[in-house]
């Protein structure tokens, strides 16, 4: 399984989001799997899987909590909700797009209530796909893609349950 793909040429999807050092596509699809430790053999691997989006109040906030210049981070702060990985702004989604010409960036990683979420004026979107996450209250949705046009697909999870 590839650890990210693009679609119709405009769209990147990966589990959790973009790497903070590799930022090309090309090298990203080169990466080589499976990885049996994928936070020692690629980190770039490990954070496509794990960072996160974060607004740019909380991610400014944080910048400031940590007391780190938000400027000279180029859009990338440590995940403390995690542990491990980043979280990732609109500066570092805009260079990433930028840089391979792409529109629109698909995710999964997190669970949402509705089953999915816009994040970023549109261009990063989380997807997930499992209701009743954990036996949380969540609801899934799905997406379809064609020619460049990206649809929300919600499922309605909230009838009873049948066990």
């Amino acid at each position: 399984m590839p650890i990210c793909a693009v679609i119709d040429d405009v769209i990147y999807g990966a589990h959790g989001g973009i790497p903070t050092s590799l930022m090309k596509i090309e090298d990203l699809l080169k990466i080589p799997t499976p990885l049996q430790e994928p936070e020692n053999e690629s980190p770039a691997a490990w954070e496509i899987m794990w960072n996160d989006p974060m607004n740019i109040s909380e991610f400014n906030d944080l910048a400031e909590f940590m007391k780190v210049n938000k400027d000279k981070v180029h859009g990338f702060l440590s995940n403390s909700k995690r542990g491990t990985a980043f979280y990732y702004s609109a500066e570092a989604v805009d260079n990433f797009l930028r840089i391979n010409g792409l529109q629109y960036i698909l995710r999964g990683h997190e669970v949402m209530p509705l089953g999915y979420k816009y994040h970023m004026n549109g261009k990063v979107m989380t997807i997930f796909s499992s209701s009743r996450y954990c036996g949380g209250t969540n609801e899934a949705a799905s997406v379809f893609v064609d020619n460049e046009d990206i649809r929300v697909v919600k499922f309605d999870t909230h009838g009873e349950l049948v066990e």
